[in-house]
């Protein structure tokens, strides 16, 4: 796999300043220099790496720096084989075309905001260190439009999908990627049928599994697994997270929000996966008690 120059990481990486000098006393912005300085590593990339790349030799790059990351910790948390066992069993085909994603003004806000800083900072666990080596070809897209939720938390929401459906790389049977939280953020309680893993890749977060649970801090190269149908939350403090995600198992489309109202009852909103890969709202109906025991928050 073609890696950028030295040079190339320099001049991404110099975006952390907040403003960059250039010859003839230019002066540009840290947002407007990130993407510029994307914008040219791409083009970099695509013209060492060719139209295609070698998908074969692609997955055993991404299978071993999973590998390599994860089994030290598999004594502890056995589960995070089936990890490393999903994806070295899944079938992937040629990436599919995104150049278009990383044109001037499709970056969000956010990433063009926070991932320079998050890079400075970032794990060198082998899993970092690979999905660095593709920032400049994923697209980056908010998880959540529109007008059903406030604008602040739609643009504090950000992914990227290396590995899946709608990733760079692309299989059926299982999802990789990137999760940006903006700072001051929370992910409300949720479920989905997907087994989970978040492994923090800088920042920090905060995630609680149940309604009455107590928050657990993760902070750089903390994981965190959630069982299918877990309910969950996410929330981040004064400075942003940037984790690593995997989905296995059961990828149904659904992601179910839990929510108390006023009266102390508990209904759930079903958002349903779009073909972009953002989210859209449904419909909402009562929270059962058969629910809550499968959620295991009885």
């Amino acid at each position: 796999m073609f890696l950028p120059s030295a040079a190339a990481r320099e001049l991404t990486l110099s975006t952390k300043r907040s403003v960059i000098n250039y010859p003839l006393n230019l002066k540009i912005s840290k947002p407007s220099a990130y993407r510029f300085c994307c914008f040219v590593w791409f083009v970099l990339v695509l013209i060492n790496r060719g139209k295609y790349v070698n998908t074969v030799e692609v997955k055993a790059e991404i299978l071993a720096a999973l590998r390599e990351t994860l089994s030290p910790r598999l004594h502890s948390t056995p589960v995070l084989r089936s990890f490393i066992d999903d994806f070295a069993a899944c079938e992937i085909t040629r990436p599919k075309v995104q150049a278009q994603a990383h044109a001037h003004g499709d970056l969000p806000d956010a990433v063009a905001e926070y991932l320079p800083d998050l890079m400075a900072t970032m794990s060198v666990q082998p899993l970092a260190q690979m999905f660095k080596s593709y920032f400049p070809q994923i697209s980056w897209y908010q998880i959540f439009r529109g007008n059903s939720t406030a604008s602040a938390f739609n643009q504090g929401l950000v992914a990227a999908q290396l590995v899946g459906g709608n990733g760079l790389l692309h299989t059926e049977t299982l999802y990789l990627g990137l999760f940006l939280l903006a700072p001051n953020i929370t992910y409300p309680l949720h479920q989905h049928a997907a087994t989970e893993l978040y492994y923090v890749l800088s920042g920090s977060v905060a995630i609680r599994h149940g309604r009455f649970a107590e928050a657990r801090h993760l902070g750089r190269d903390d994981f965190s697994v959630t069982a299918p149908h877990q309910v969950h939350e996410l929330k981040t403090d004064k400075q942003p997270c940037l984790m690593a995600y995997v989905w296995t198992d059961d990828l149904t489309p659904q992601n179910w929000w839990w929510e108390q109202l006023g009266d102390g009852t508990w209904t759930r909103i079903c958002w349903a996966r779009t073909p972009a890969g953002d989210w859209s709202m449904l419909r909402r109906e009562a929270l059962s008690d058969a629910e809550i025991s499968r959620a295991g928050d009885t």
